[in-house]
């Protein structure tokens, strides 16, 4: 069995640039702060808190 691997055909892959992307709390958050380990650490900083309620409000939107 040939694949296209085997024939030398890659997709190219596609790289997504942070320029590209539209900015966000959400994205300024992950930019700018360590990841959480957990809630307590959530509600202690309003960034993380508002990035949770703009990603709530994109779910309700897209009801999802």
């Amino acid at each position: 069995m040939e694949t296209q691997a085997k024939n030398g055909i890659f997709k190219p892959k596609q790289q997504t640039h942070i320029c590209t992307v539209p900015y966000s709390t959400l994205l300024h958050s992950l930019l700018t702060m360590r990841e959480p380990k957990g809630f307590k650490f959530i509600v202690k900083h309003t960034g993380w808190i508002a990035a949770m309620d703009e990603e709530i409000r994109a779910l309700q939107h897209n009801q999802t």
